[in-house]
């Protein structure tokens, strides 16, 4: 946790899933929720 020694005061996140979200849970991380992602079909319909 390098990381964390370097910015105690800030919280960290991931995208880990499968193998990695378990190894990260395993040393004390906490799993919040899923990530969404959102995929805009037509960049026309910006600033409609």
């Amino acid at each position: 946790m390098i990381l964390a020694s370097c910015f105690p005061s800030l919280p960290l996140i991931g995208y880990e899933h499968v193998e990695d979200l378990e190894a990260a849970l395993a040393n004390g991380f906490t799993e919040i929720g899923s990530l969404g992602i959102s995929l805009l079909q037509d960049p026309a319909v910006v600033g409609r």
